[in-house]
């Protein structure tokens, strides 16, 4: 039956419900409170558990978590959300998909799929290669720039158009325009095998 309190509720133990709602008159709080007193990285942990039957009922496994814990080892307020999904034989321990960091880091294990929809985002670090306004650097040591088309594909700098067979073209009329053609300054052409401009 339903259940209303006006104060404070105290549940020891597992509780069932088929659907449980929290409601208020303005805005609703619902506070889970760890009274563990620790500094410790990972300490005053929360976990939601969200479990399932798989269809032979042999087992109630755990589709997915979010934690929510203390952030390193210094006697502060820092917390953390770590969203875990279940890969599809974790049993009760599903992996980490996301981590939101006290630094406001948002930190993925998989891949990012935006769709058709735009990534916006300031500077940018991939591996060695960090994006930033206008500029690519590489991060690494004396690290090499490489870019490399798929297939016979070409690169064309600025004016464009190099149209495959490894043709490399920069300059403001560019072209070269296939067959290893080769093309730098002004108003490049160089249309043709093994043509250099």
């Amino acid at each position: 039956d339903n259940l209303k309190v006006a104060g404070d509720l105290y549940v020891v133990g597992a509780q069932s419900y088929s659907a449980l709602t929290v409601s208020h008159a303005t805005a609703t709080v619902l506070t889970l409170d760890n009274q563990e007193t620790s500094d410790s990285a990972d300490a005053r942990d929360i976990t939601f558990k969200f479990t399932g039957n798989k269809g032979s009922g042999a087992s109630v496994d755990d589709m997915a978590h979010i934690l929510v814990a203390h952030e390193g080892s210094s006697a502060d307020e820092k917390g953390y959300i770590d969203f875990k999904t279940n890969t599809g034989s974790q049993g009760t321990s599903p992996s980490s998909v996301l981590k939101l960091s006290a630094d406001n880091t948002a930190t993925f294990t998989g891949a990012i799929a935006a769709g058709t929809n735009a990534i916006t985002c300031g500077q940018l670090n991939a591996d060695n290669i960090t994006l930033d306004g206008n500029t690519m650097t590489s991060t690494d040591s004396n690290g090499d720039i490489t870019l490399t088309p798929n297939g016979t594909g070409g690169v064309a700098l600025i004016g464009a158009t190099a149209s495959g067979d490894y043709a490399v073209v920069g300059g403001s009329g560019s072209v070269a325009a296939g067959n290893y053609g080769v093309g730098f300054g002004r108003a490049v052409r160089a249309s043709g095998v093994d043509s250099v401009a």
